[in-house]
């Protein structure tokens, strides 16, 4: 008996459905989108490492010379002083330009060359500037600007304009508390009333912590006046800052 085949049906071509470019069209802006904004991530991160191998190359120093460390040689501190700057400039980050500005006070106060020390105070207080057209609240720069400007000339009045921001922006923050007491010390009588009931509590922590020192920064800079009126509410340890300032020698 034969047996029936069952006819196969046969396979035709179906020719692929074209994409209407209208579906394209936002594909293309998509992946556009997406590659500019990679790009615009590697423009923006590539500033950055870069001032970041900069910051790895100066911070050493920085911080030897932060624990007043005297074997920093004048080569070392200028590659350190290059390294910030050319982190500065990529970035414009805070941190690099505050460290800038302190490293070329550094380098103004340890020359003994009088061309030398103004031409570094004026770098010094360019640099904190900058710092402060991208933060201006930083305290470092503040300070440094109005140390600066007080080594190129103490009766510039931007020299209490910074020094009164820099005790407002922070008054209880111990960051170069030396530098702060010693300017406000210098120029207490030019400041506000407000400004100098800030220092007082920077002043008054010295006076506990180390009465020694402070009595020390009193005698060089004709700081007696701060003290005591920083101290009048304490007037124990008033009393004892005043033994300290007078067995001080002569």
């Amino acid at each position: 008996m034969a047996v029936p085949i069952t006819p196969q049906p046969i396979p035709v071509a179906v020719p692929p459905l074209a994409v209407p470019a209208a579906s394209i069209v936002p594909r293309l802006i998509v992946a556009g989108v997406a590659l500019l904004g990679g790009l615009l991530l590697i423009a923006l991160a590539v500033p950055r490492l870069g001032a970041a191998l900069e910051l790895a190359r100066a911070k050493p120093v920085y911080d030897r010379l932060q624990s007043n460390d005297a074997g920093v040689d004048d080569a070392t501190l200028e590659m350190a002083i290059d390294a910030l700057r050319k982190g500065f400039e990529r970035s414009s980050e805070p941190q690099l330009g505050g460290m800038l500005a302190s490293l070329y006070k550094a380098q103004a106060d340890r020359t003994t060359d009088a061309a030398v020390a103004a031409q570094r105070y004026t770098q010094a207080a360019e640099a904190a500037r900058a710092t402060l057209r991208v933060s201006p609240s930083n305290l470092i720069a503040w300070i440094l600007l109005a140390a600066s400007l007080d080594a190129l000339n103490p009766q510039d009045p931007a020299v209490v304009a910074a020094l009164t921001r820099s005790i407002r922006a922070g008054p209880y923050d111990p960051r170069l508390r030396d530098l702060r007491i010693m300017l406000a010390m210098r120029h207490w009588r030019r400041l506000d009333p407000e400004t100098r009931a800030l220092a007082a509590f920077q002043i008054k922590r010295a006076a506990q912590l180390d009465p020694r020192a402070l009595a020390i920064q009193a005698r060089t800079y004709l700081g007696l006046p701060a003290v005591h009126e920083s101290l009048q509410d304490d007037p124990a340890l008033r009393t004892r800052f005043n033994t300290v300032y007078q067995s001080l020698p002569r």
